[in-house]
């Protein structure tokens, strides 16, 4: 819905869109070296300032791709650096609690200045 609502795409893809998942192949996992050359090139141009913030989230909270974009601010506690997943945003149906690096904590108080419900 986000890249929706942020006209990244079209309203008339959205029930197009189907992504088969990977059978018999294990997940990758960033090293921060490449987590950072990726972050790096995002800051280095404007247009992908937005996707740094978000991998830097994905990769400081371990949080899934829905779940952070289901992420309202009535989740983030900034006095105590830490995020609450509602259950309602994860498969698992329980809500977890993950801290707040200070990486990500300078990104969410500069996003906050923006009067928006949802933080990405």
């Amino acid at each position: 819905h986000w890249l929706i609502e942020e006209k990244y795409l079209s309203p008339s893809c959205w029930s197009k869109i189907r992504v088969k998942k990977s059978e018999g192949v294990e997940a990758y996992c960033w090293k921060p070296e490449e987590v950072k050359a990726i972050v790096s090139h995002c800051r280095t141009h404007s247009e992908l300032d937005w996707l740094g913030d978000i991998l830097v989230a994905l990769a400081h909270t371990g949080l899934r791709i829905p779940q952070l974009l289901r992420l309202q601010w009535k989740d983030v506690f900034f006095e105590d650096r830490r995020i609450m997943a509602p259950a309602s945003t994860n498969k698992i149906k329980r809500s977890f609690c993950t801290a707040i690096n200070e990486e990500l904590f300078q990104i969410l108080k500069q996003r906050r200045l923006r009067d928006e419900t949802h933080v990405f």
